[in-house]
């Protein structure tokens, strides 16, 4: 019985098997068929063309870019424009001139005025002082005439009149100097050195004339009280040195020879015991002569 169901079985098997070799597969559905209508053929008119009349613009967010995408700023991608040309500077407000007083001065028996002119916008400046001369420091000596001075001012720190500063100085100085040579008080005995003295000489004087050139350095500083100009104060101090030869006065004792000959400076009443006097100017000690200056003013 177990064979007789093993036996149909096979013969069943085999007959499915000879049935699905007999019959060809058959393709997919659709598959191997011809295209639809429209496939492989021409789009249809308008396609890819223009929209039609009538077709609006796109929506919002579709058109133009937004402010800030716009067009690229003027001058963007193109060179650079020229350069400027060099333009002056504007003029100075201050300070372009000024004008002083040394009462420092009139230690030194000097009245002297100082003027200041600032060279354009440049940290230099022309001086000139001239000063008169009205009397001596000592009391044996009188001088009377006049001096002028130019200077050349560099500024160091700060603009021009205003601020540290370093000078070139030249002088002439002219006087007419009198050496008195006192016997007695308010009394002078003597003859004038007629090798060094003026023949106008009064009795117990020598006079001449003394002159020299003088040149040297300073260093001060100028400082000025308002922002546009006003008041002024510079002082500085330096060394000069005269190059003159030196010059003498002196004043000779008068001797018993000089009564007995009539000398008209010795008369023959008077006994004269002081000796002689003497002094020198542009001597090695004077030759070097300190310069100075305080003066107060305005400036502008």
């Amino acid at each position: 019985m177990r064979h007789s169901y093993l036996f149909a079985g096979m013969l069943v098997s085999a007959f499915w098997c000879g049935q699905a070799t007999a019959q060809p597969a058959q393709p997919p559905p659709g598959y191997g068929q011809p295209p639809p209508p429209g496939y492989g053929q021409p789009p249809p008119p308008g396609y890819g063309q223009p929209p039609p009349p009538g077709y609006g613009p796109p929506p919002p967010g579709y058109g133009p870019p937004p402010p800030g995408y716009g067009p690229p700023p003027p001058g963007y991608g193109q060179p650079p424009p020229p350069p400027r040309p060099p333009q002056e500077p504007p003029p100075k407000s201050c300070c372009l001139w000024s004008v002083r007083y040394d009462p420092f001065d009139l230690l030194f028996r000097r009245v002297t005025f100082e003027g200041e002119i600032a060279w354009r916008s440049l940290p230099f400046s022309l001086e000139i002082a001239p000063s008169y001369i009205f009397d001596a420091i000592s009391s044996e000596l009188d001088e009377q005439g006049f001096e002028i001075a130019a200077r050349i001012a560099w500024y160091v720190q700060g603009d021009a009149l205003r601020g540290f500063w370093v000078k070139a100085h030249v002088e002439y100085e002219t006087f007419q100097a009198t050496l008195f040579r006192e016997a007695e008080e308010d009394v002078y005995f003597g003859k004038p050195n007629s090798d060094v003295c003026d023949a106008d000489s009064e009795t117990g004087t020598c006079s001449r004339n003394v002159n020299s050139m003088i040149v040297g350095m300073m260093i001060g500083m100028s400082s000025v009280f308002g922002k546009n100009g006003g008041f002024a104060l510079t002082g500085g101090i330096g060394i000069g040195v005269a190059l003159a030869e030196p010059a003498k006065l002196e004043v000779q004792q008068c001797t018993a020879d000089d009564r007995l000959a009539g000398d008209e400076h010795c008369p023959s009443n008077v006994n004269d015991m002081s000796g002689n006097l003497a002094y020198e100017y542009y001597n090695d000690f004077e030759r070097i002569q300190p310069i100075g200056s305080l003066s107060l003013g305005v400036t502008f």
